[in-house]
């Protein structure tokens, strides 16, 4: 039977020369994104069938970010 010669003490997965502070959001930006996801989920519904254009969502689009400022809706371009 062979003996194990790395050391098994716990150490941190990740290192934190590296790491960034990361913060949660608060209740209002929560609410933010929330209410911005719902509205463009039903703009890009409109966009599937047809019922606005291209432009006319990218003017929407831009228009319910002023509005909601979203931090994750900001992420993906649709």
């Amino acid at each position: 039977m062979e003996t194990a010669t790395a050391s098994t003490a716990p150490t941190p997965a990740t290192s934190e020369t590296g790491s960034r502070v990361v913060t949660g959001m608060n209740d209002e930006q929560f609410e933010r994104e929330k209410l911005y996801q719902a509205s463009m989920e039903m703009f890009r519904a409109m966009l599937e069938q047809g019922l606005v254009t291209e432009e006319e969502y990218a003017v929407i689009d831009a228009r319910m970010r002023e509005k909601y400022s979203p931090v994750i809706g900001t992420l993906s371009p649709r």
